[in-house]
């Protein structure tokens, strides 16, 4: 069942996460930033640097830090939204949990912290 929150960028394990989508994202966020701040370098550089081969390294450098630290920056922001899909996940998981036992308030059927153990479980590692 897909619920509104879900999507194909953010519904994913904690292993896949880190191990698929954040390395090349990291790429794709450096590439990124160095083509957008391009343009700057290179008025900046026509400015300031001219001829010296010495202050354009300097701007390549400088605008260098500022691409890490906006990637850094944007890595950051990702994390914090998968960080609060998953726990949006989780309360969802949580909560058809207690709807699902809740129908078996029944001291007869004897439903065990196991089985809602295992039901949140199966939410946790697939939060679809």
């Amino acid at each position: 069942m897909k619920r509104k929150f879900n999507d194909d960028f953010y519904c994913r394990t904690v292993e896949e996460w880190e191990n698929e989508s954040v390395p090349s994202r990291v790429i794709a966020d450096q590439i990124s930033w160095s083509v957008r701040l391009l343009p700057v370098v290179l008025l900046i550089g026509g400015f300031v640097g001219q001829a010296r081969w010495g202050l354009w390294l300097c701007i390549i450098a400088v605008a260098y830090v500022f691409v890490v630290l906006f990637s850094f920056l944007e890595e950051l922001n990702e994390n914090i939204r998968f960080v609060r899909h998953q726990n949006r996940a989780f309360r969802v998981a949580v909560r058809e949990t207690f709807e699902g036992f809740a129908k078996y308030n029944d001291p007869i059927r004897h439903v065990t912290v196991f089985d809602t153990l295992a039901t949140l479980h199966g939410h946790w590692e697939d939060p679809r």
